[in-house]
């Protein structure tokens, strides 16, 4: 319990540090299949705009770091599916779906997204500015 608490209060005030570490335009990367993957490394998501082919999918989002401990919040109105088979290490708490421990160097966490749209994130570590993301379902 504790645990999880911690990271909400990583993300709560962690990612509310004015402006953003990254602000450039991303070009997306688009999947030809309904899943795909999300690096975290120093420098932010890699890519920060995933685009997944079909009506829903899932992202798998792996700390790609030696030493960083990051945690990821959705925001906005759509929330992804954290009841699914293919959901792992991410709940829902009143409209906002998280990581309940910061992920760690080597470790995954995986979300299912249920229904075409965009759903924004923010990945950020204790005492910097939060990077942001998207992904998008493109249905046919």
């Amino acid at each position: 319990m504790k645990t999880w608490l911690a990271s909400l209060l990583v993300l709560l005030v962690g990612c509310v540090t004015p402006g953003y570490v990254d602000d450039r335009p991303e070009l997306p990367v688009t999947y030809s299949s309904r899943f795909g993957t999300v690096r975290l490394t120093e420098g932010g998501p890699q890519p920060a705009v995933v685009v997944l082919d079909g009506q829903a999918g899932g992202v798998a989002f792996v700390n790609d770091t030696h030493d960083e401990v990051y945690a990821i919040r959705f925001v906005g109105p759509a929330l992804p599916d954290t009841d699914s088979a293919y959901a792992r290490d991410f709940m829902t708490v009143g409209r906002v779906t998280f990581t309940p421990q910061p992920l760690r160097p080597g470790e995954v966490a995986s979300v299912y997204l249920d229904g075409p749209g965009t759903y924004a994130f923010e990945v950020c570590a204790s005492g910097r500015s939060a990077y942001r993301g998207q992904l998008r379902l493109a249905s046919r």
